[in-house]
């Protein structure tokens, strides 16, 4: 088993750069040169979520009801009128020149030059 996904995140916005059409985590981990570095693809799904919510890709609904994987991820210039994007619009809670504090649900985020931490709440 694969112990680091070190260039994963750089491998991914790549792969989404160049990519014609809105990919999911299982398609991107079926790439022969994803899967020599990504875990699983539900590490690539959680890389996926973090890119963006750098705001550097548009989610769109799969549309595939089920277990399968709900969004799929093409970079912002490319997605087209007709399809659905969801954008990461988080609730910013302070802003400072070097931190950045927002919420989204269950989840805050501090952001600073050189360190982002996520806290998450537990469900009860």
């Amino acid at each position: 088993m694969k112990d680091t996904d070190e260039g994963l995140y750089q491998l991914l916005e790549r792969i989404l750069y160049e990519a014609s059409e809105p990919l999911d985590a299982h398609q991107i981990y079926d790439m022969a040169e994803v899967r020599a570095i990504a875990v699983s693809p539900n590490r690539v799904s959680d890389y996926l979520g973090n890119i963006w919510r750098k705001g550097l890709v548009s989610r769109i609904p799969s549309g595939s009801g089920g277990r399968g994987p709900r969004w799929k991820y093409q970079w912002k210039n490319k997605v087209t009128s007709n399809q659905t994007a969801i954008e990461y619009t988080p609730k910013l809670l302070v802003h400072r020149p070097t931190v950045v504090i927002t919420e989204e649900g269950l989840t805050m985020q501090i952001e600073m030059p050189e360190l982002t931490i996520i806290i998450r709440q537990k469900k009860p």
